[in-house]
């Protein structure tokens, strides 16, 4: 798609665009749906392919890190780490924790892979992934899957253009019951924790009909003025000025606190249990 040309495509695959195109029309008939509109100008996802692409996408990379694992046979020294992270997490903060493992234990090889909550959970569950890092789980969930902690940061209100409520100071929920919120997709764990921190401070969370796909989209429309918003400290990028230090209704600073999980029924031994005590001694450091 990034090439919007079947000729393009084909050129970059290193194969004839009639080939190209009779592979793509194989593909529909067994989706039984198809993937792209075609006119003289330009080639375009239908929605049916908006859907299935990032399935697509998926699986191209599986093929990859099945490449990689092939290519490395054979190097005993060579371990792969699979590490699922949501979209929420800090990549610089867990850069600063990978780095050192790759570079003091050269045979460690850590391959990131981004998913939504439920994704991770999933992949968890069926082994896909060593590891994910995410929202640290409740403590009546946490007797699901074993971890170890890993951060917490604060959460800022960005309030929504040219309401009454902009300032530089701190700002409790419970000030918050008249304020409209933009919110993300379900699915990173933001959303729903803005709603459990509204429930706690047994506060109203008026939401806007409308969901951002991203945290740069958020800001976009708070400073549109279509609504306010909550974001934690790493993902505040464009409006780090008006944003507000977020508190509780009994003052204390509103956090998100993340965490390293594995599956439960998975024994941590050799190559995993040396990442798990890697993982902790920087995190405590």
């Amino acid at each position: 798609m990034d090439t919007r040309s079947f000729s393009k495509a084909a050129a970059r695959c290193y194969v004839s665009q009639p080939s190209l195109s009779v592979a793509i029309a194989g593909l529909e008939q067994e989706l039984g749906g198809q993937l792209f509109d075609r006119s003289t100008r330009a080639v375009a996802l239908t929605p049916f392919g908006e859907f299935m692409a990032p399935v697509i996408e998926d699986a191209l990379r599986g093929l990859d890190e099945i490449a990689l694992a092939a290519a490395r046979f054979g190097k005993s020294a060579t371990v792969l780490v699979r590490l699922g992270l949501s979209p929420l997490i800090d990549s610089r903060l867990l850069r600063n924790v990978i780095e050192p493992c790759e570079r003091n234990q050269p045979e460690h090889k850590v391959i990131l892979k981004e998913c939504m909550l439920g994704d991770l959970s999933q992949r968890l569950e069926s082994h896909k992934i060593d590891f994910a890092c995410t929202l640290q789980a409740p403590r009546a969930a946490s007797k699901t899957a074993s971890s170890c902690a890993f951060y917490s940061e604060p959460l800022f209100y960005l309030p929504q253009n040219g309401t009454a409520l902009s300032g530089s100071g701190p700002v409790r929920v419970d000030e918050l019951r008249d304020q409209t919120f933009v919110l993300t997709v379900d699915g990173c764990g933001l959303a729903d924790a803005t709603r459990k921190l509204f429930e706690k401070s047994r506060t109203r969370l008026r939401e806007y009909p409308g969901h951002a796909l991203s945290y740069d989209v958020l800001e976009e429309w708070v400073d549109l003025g279509i609504g306010s918003a909550i974001l934690p400290d790493s993902k505040v990028k464009t409006l780090r000025a008006s944003a507000r230090p977020l508190l509780q209704h009994n003052g204390l600073p509103a956090t998100l606190s993340y965490e390293l999980r594995w599956n439960p029924k998975r024994e941590l031994t050799g190559s995993a249990a040396a990442f798990v005590r890697h993982f902790q001694s920087v995190v405590s450091n």
